[in-house]
Order: structure tokens, then sequence, then C-alpha cells
């Protein structure tokens, strides 16, 4: 019975968690993309969540945010996308991978994590 009330309560924490994290999303357009509503209207995002949302693999669960990389704005995930492993990809507005200076990497994924929250895909 007590494992069963700290499972709910496990379920009852994330499920609140996700639903704080998807109203705080605000879908606020991007300087450079000049578009609103970015999951929906950046084709490349679109099909990055939707396949997020079908995954069964692992390789898409995680976190995209809206953040700012030299004045530019990136969206970065922390997802493997079928990489074998490797974590936190970073795109411009046109899906293109931008690539952070090895120096300011391990800042700039930190920082990142303060940037607007897209989308979230987690296995619980």
């Amino acid at each position: 019975m007590k494992n069963l009330i700290i499972l709910l309560l496990c379920v009852l924490f994330f499920s609140c968690k996700q639903d704080v994290m998807e109203t705080d999303r605000t879908d606020k357009a991007c300087t450079e993309c000049k578009i609103e509503e970015l999951q929906e209207n950046l084709p490349w995002l679109k099909e990055l969540i939707n396949k997020a949302e079908t995954d069964k693999t692992g390789n898409y669960w995680g976190t995209i945010w809206l953040s700012k990389y030299k004045a530019q704005d990136v969206f970065v995930t922390d997802m493997m996308l079928g990489s074998g492993g490797v974590l936190y990809w970073t795109f411009d507005c046109d899906g293109n991978v931008v690539y952070i200076d090895r120096s300011d990497a391990v800042n700039f994924f930190e920082e990142s994590k303060k940037g607007v929250v897209l989308y979230v895909n987690l296995p619980f």
C-alpha cells in the first residue's frame, strides 16, 4: 500500500510538472525566425516533435528549448536523435546544426536550460 501511494505521488508530481512546463512555454516567436507558434510553423521542428511523440527507442526523450548563442536564436535539445548517445544538439531556424565552440559548450548548455521550453518528452 505504501509503495502504491509513493507511485501515485510520483505520477502526480511529474504530470503536474509537465503541465506547468506546457503552460510556461509561451510559443514566443524568436526574432530571427519571425514565426509564431514555432512547433507548428517550422516544418523541421514539427517533424522532430512528431518523431518524439512516436519514439519507442529513447532517442527522442528529452526537452527542446529556445535559447541564444552569440546573439542568434537557437533551438537546443538534449535528445540523442539517433546519434548513438550524443546529447545536446543545437539548430538554427532552418533546422541546420549550429556548432557550439568547444570553449563555450559547458556554459552554453547549462544556460540554455533557462531558455523558453518548447517541448518536453519524458519516458515516465
